[in-house]
């Protein structure tokens, strides 16, 4: 995905899958080519969903998780934070997404 793509959210995708909340997208090795929809920030149902798209290649220690916007995964491939989930931006943010 170049840049400019990242920048208007044009998320290359064809498969969607879902998890419950940020702690198991963690779990989720990031392909990219998948969305993943969060049901929830801390439990399914709070209000904290969002949708994520994954980045994957770059150098170890290029994506730092801040439990929001970067989600690193913590085992398997990207977990030396090569490779991420990022927040797909809709020009709104709910603070729920934030774990508020």
């Amino acid at each position: 995905m170049t840049a400019l793509g990242q920048y208007f959210g044009i998320v290359p995708t064809n498969v969607v899958q879902s998890a419950a909340n940020i702690a198991a997208l963690r779990g989720l090795t990031p392909n990219t080519i998948v969305t993943v929809e969060t049901l929830g920030y801390t439990t399914s149902g709070d209000g904290g969903g969002a949708n994520f798209y994954a980045v994957t290649g770059a150098a170890p220690g290029t994506y730092v998780d801040n439990g929001s916007t970067i989600v690193v995964p913590t085992t398997g491939p990207g977990a030396d934070g090569s490779a991420a989930w990022l927040l797909q931006i809709d020009g709104v943010f709910n603070v729920k997404q934030f774990g508020a």
